[in-house]
């Protein structure tokens, strides 16, 4: 079998464009190199190794997963069922404190509350002169974050926190608050696509209403974020504004995501407010 015969069928089998992603990741050609050595055959393991990538992805098993690796922010990030598959508009919530802490003169320290892969916490370490504590209840997720930290050569500018939110956190403050908790509600993960059945719930599940994890959270944040800092969520519900309001902050910028929904508020502490 050759490299064009291969694709022929992927492509028939899970569509063009994830069957040259997988039939790259397996031969470890570039896909410009699959176009251009079409004829170029495949030895018995390889043809049977991506095979089984296709069975598991006709199977409805995220991509991600089965390649083990994604980009996020530009850097590749270990991925697999262990936590949550980076999604594009969490770079929004990145870039956002990217920008806070390029605004600040100083060194920043940045809480990364729900750190899932880690993949906000080494973007944010990586592409800043930012130090990152990480927190995560997942010890399996944290391991796989320590994994990226460690693949990026970051262990000394991120630490690591097993933990429910900010209870096991010390008296300290920080410039940069950032999340992207669970926020789906309960109910409504039973109506979507099938590939999410392989991520883990308990990254998925924000409660009945989706708000379970803000209305603990976002109070908790305040006797932690500096005069000047800023907390940034990525959100579901709008009603995380309301909290936000209620609890002492001002809402200080609104983004969309792609499709045109709110996705990342950012709040300050209003004047006057704990």
């Amino acid at each position: 079998m050759t490299l064009y015969e291969a694709l022929a069928i992927g492509t028939n089998a899970i569509g063009r464009h994830e069957a040259r992603i997988l039939l790259s990741h397996i031969t470890e050609l570039s896909p410009t190199d699959i176009m251009v050595k079409p004829n170029q055959p495949l030895d018995e393991t390889t043809k049977g190794a991506f095979f089984a990538a296709m069975d598991r992805r006709m199977a409805k098993e995220p991509l991600q997963y089965i390649i083990g690796e994604w980009e996020f922010m530009g850097l590749a990030m270990k991925i697999d069922r262990r936590a949550l598959i980076p999604r594009p508009e969490t770079e929004l919530l990145v870039e956002e404190a990217l920008m806070h802490i390029g605004k600040l003169g100083h060194p920043a320290k940045v809480l990364d509350v729900c750190t899932g892969s880690g993949c906000i916490s080494v973007a944010i370490a990586k592409l800043s002169d930012a130090t990152v504590t990480a927190i995560d209840i997942s010890p399996d997720a944290l391991a796989l974050a320590v994994e990226n930290a460690e693949f990026h050569g970051l262990t000394d500018k991120i630490r690591f926190i097993q933990g429910d939110l900010l209870n096991k956190l010390e008296d300290q403050t920080f410039d940069v608050i950032i999340s992207n908790p669970p926020y789906i509600p309960t109910f409504d993960l039973m109506g979507l696509q099938p590939e999410i059945d392989h991520e883990p719930k308990l990254a998925l599940d924000g409660g009945g209403d989706g708000m379970e994890i803000y209305r603990r959270l976002v109070p908790q944040t305040l006797g932690y974020l500096a005069p000047s800092g800023k907390l940034l969520l990525e959100i579901g519900p709008t009603a995380v504004e309301t909290i936000m309001i209620d609890v002492g902050y001002d809402i200080v910028k609104r983004i969309k995501d792609y499709a045109g929904h709110s996705r990342v508020l950012v709040g300050a502490k209003y004047i006057g407010g704990n």
